[in-house]
């Protein structure tokens, strides 16, 4: 039923004559797209021969058809119904009449506007989440990283200064930054990546700790930056203060060279 009922032109002889030609050729087109079971492309083209012969009301029917056979419901059952109310005598108002009745069936309406805003607005809710959580875990780890590096310093070097007393300090900042991951509803990591060997020398290891804590400044600052929670832009700042005028340049100043 379809099939014939989109074989049918519609009269355009009304039209001026440049678009009467182009219509037809549209429509043409249109046709030939339908044969190819290219669907969608055949709508388009029906709609547009529509366009330059809008008084031909049975272009709608040939979109409606089309529509269907694409799979978008909504277009069909528009065109459907544009084709009944301004095309009152017909062969295809049965089929168009039986189309609609199903179509009104098994038709989900489209979303919205406020249902796509509130959807949007969902997944930047879920990638902005997404993001705070990683930047918060690289923050916990590279703190976390600083515990184990200083502590094989310790066990391999003895008590040495800087090492033990930036060690509690970064004993603390980890416990504080992970109680910041309890508003997330995530877990914070606890692996302890990059379990590392203390280096041969104290000079070495201070080389080394240099490094972990412009590592750390790095993580506090991204951190402050992706939240606009005041617990963690307050928490990060004094972070960063302490990491770099005392942790970072007790390591530049006091260890040996």
């Amino acid at each position: 039923m379809l099939s014939s009922a989109l074989a049918l032109l519609p009269a355009i002889a009304d039209a001026a004559p440049s678009q009467l030609e182009r219509a037809k050729q549209v429509y043409a087109e249109g046709k030939q797209l339908l044969d190819l079971k290219n669907y969608v492309d055949a709508a388009a083209k029906f709609e547009e021969a529509y366009r330059l012969a809008p008084d031909k009301h049975l272009f709608n029917y040939n979109i409606a058809s089309a529509a269907e056979l694409a799979g978008d419901c909504g277009k069909a059952l528009r065109h459907y119904r544009m084709f009944l109310d301004l095309v009152p005598e017909h062969g295809a108002r049965k089929d168009a009449t039986t189309a609609v009745a199903k179509l009104d069936a098994s038709c989900e309406p489209p979303p919205s506007a406020a249902e796509v805003a509130d959807d949007r607005s969902d997944r930047e809710a879920e990638r902005r989440e997404a993001l705070e959580q990683r930047v918060l875990g690289e923050a916990l780890l590279a703190t976390q990283q600083s515990v184990v590096r200083y502590e094989s310093v310790l066990a391999k070097h003895g008590r040495q200064q800087p090492f033990a007393g930036i060690l509690r300090a970064k004993k603390r900042a980890a416990k504080k930054i992970a109680k910041l991951f309890a508003p997330l509803d995530v877990e914070p990591v606890d692996d302890y990546r990059g379990q590392v060997a203390a280096a041969a020398t104290v000079e070495q290891s201070c080389r080394q700790a240099e490094t972990q804590e412009e590592r750390n400044i790095a993580a506090y600052e991204k951190a402050y930056d992706t939240f606009d929670d005041d617990d963690v832009q307050t928490l990060m700042d004094k972070l960063l203060v302490r990491t770099e005028s005392r942790h970072l340049r007790a390591f530049r100043d006091t260890c040996p060279r």
